[in-house]
């Protein structure tokens, strides 16, 4: 079949707010440095009153809407499908979206949009606090013809905070499965590895085609101390796997092949955002049928200027992208 789509996205859709932050801050408030941490709305007025004379950004956010914004602004055709509320934050995270080129596929529900404070350190390090909204609970409304005309359908742990989000994963797993559609499926971040190991493991082995993990939920997942081990355990689950490096770039393994990519040198200021830059970048490659080690170059070019901006995305054409290939 002539897939109509590159990529078809779902997960939870929220309001990022960035805010820079110090260690001390972090260790005053006893939050985990570089972690995701499920807040309630004590916890989240409490922290955005801590912070109020601290500068600040809002914008449209969540990993999988990231990663679907940035290939759509590389020039990739993508969808979007999640839960919003019917509130001021869900018409803004709807209107970004679009403006940006995503086919959006939303379900409106009553409450709020969730939303993330996510807390920028002076090593441009993030630490995420997540709200998730009441919407969350909602079922998932999965429009198979999306994901049966996409090439790749791309999910995140973060999507298995609740049994409806689980749900509408394995489902639309399944319907990928049968369809000849490929799955490629981010770890999030180490606290949902350490919460879904056992079913991350089960779904990893039966659906996933291409997997990204950055260095510590790879040796947490595969319980080994180094990224190369890591590497070797993860890749007898799935096709391709990818143990993204930071600064020290990138590696992945495909059969018996060991691919390294190299890192662009960039003026990091914020984290926010490279992991999902980075996924975008590859699985453009991958959809425009680019070798491995192409389309592993695009994702480290492209992940490389985000970090440099403050915000999980920042805009970059193809003709960039050419440039260094």
């Amino acid at each position: 079949m002539n897939k109509k789509y590159d990529v078809c996205g779902i997960g939870t859709p929220m309001i990022d707010i960035i805010i820079n932050s110090e260690d001390c801050n972090l260790d005053e408030l006893k939050i985990s440095k570089g972690v995701t941490c499920l807040i309630d709305e004590k916890k989240s007025s409490f922290l955005m009153d801590y912070f109020k004379d601290r500068k600040s950004k809002m914008s449209s956010g969540g990993d999988c809407p990231n990663t679907m914004i940035n290939i759509a602004s590389l020039g990739g055709k993508v969808v979007y499908s999640g839960n919003i509320g019917m509130d001021e934050h869900g018409k803004i995270f709807e209107s970004e979206l679009r403006k940006k080129g995503v086919i959006c596929d939303l379900s409106k529900n009553r409450g709020e949009t969730s939303k993330c404070i996510i807390l920028v350190t002076p090593d441009s390090e993030r630490s995420m606090n997540l709200l998730l909204s009441k919407c969350e609970n909602n079922r998932f409304k999965i429009n198979k013809n999306y994901i049966i005309k996409s090439k790749y359908l791309y999910v995140t742990g973060h999507m298995f905070d609740h049994k409806h989000q689980i749900d509408a994963v394995l489902m639309s797993m399944k319907i990928a499965r049968k369809n000849n559609v490929r799955v490629a499926f981010d770890l999030g971040d180490p606290n949902s590895v350490n919460s879904n190991k056992r079913l991350f493991y089960k779904i990893i082995k039966r659906y996933v085609n291409v997997l990204f993990a950055n260095e510590e939920e790879a040796k947490i997942f595969a319980n080994e101390p180094s990224y190369f081990k890591s590497l070797k355990k993860i890749s007898k689950l799935v096709d391709v796997a990818v143990v993204k490096l930071g600064s020290k770039g990138s590696i992945m393994k495909y059969k018996n092949k060991i691919i390294r990519i190299s890192p662009f040198k960039a003026e990091a200021v914020d984290s926010t955002g490279a992991g999902d830059m980075y996924a975008a970048g590859f699985l453009y490659g991958l959809c425009r049928k680019y070798s491995l080690e192409k389309s592993g170059k695009i994702a480290s070019y492209v992940s490389s200027k985000v970090v440099e901006e403050y915000g999980a995305r920042v805009d970059i054409s193809i003709d960039d992208v050419q440039k260094i290939l």
